[in-house]
């Protein structure tokens, strides 16, 4: 099985209906829904990230029950020190980013990150 990191703006481009990355993003969720071959994962603090952004523009609660909806089909990657500690010391420029690689290198995953 393929395991996929999606990064916090592919969430937040399926849930804010955000252009151009949209369409693109709900032919990966398709995916994701209809094949064995792969599973979604997303990193433990990329779900507080994501209703903290979301709820500058959808009701906190909509964001709430939407992010409830999407643990169904997706799986968490714990966030821990030493994960936090590599990113810091790794060459990205973007901590964020590097925690994203950081994590999908520790699940096996193949990490979809963007900067959008």
């Amino acid at each position: 099985m393929n395991r996929i990191l999606l990064d916090t703006n592919v969430i937040l481009d399926l849930i804010l209906a955000r252009e151009p990355f949209y369409e693109s993003t709900v032919r990966l969720f398709k995916l994701l829904l209809s094949s064995d071959n792969y599973k979604g994962y997303i990193t433990a603090n990329s779900i507080t990230d994501i209703f903290y952004i979301a709820k500058k523009s959808i009701h906190y609660e909509k964001v709430r029950l939407m992010l409830i909806e999407l643990l169904k089909y997706i799986e968490i990657v714990n966030v821990c020190k030493t994960d936090i500690k590599k990113a810091l010391l790794s060459d990205y420029p973007d901590l964020e980013d590097a925690l994203q690689i950081v994590c999908a290198e520790k699940n096996k995953s193949i990490c979809n990150n963007y900067s959008g």
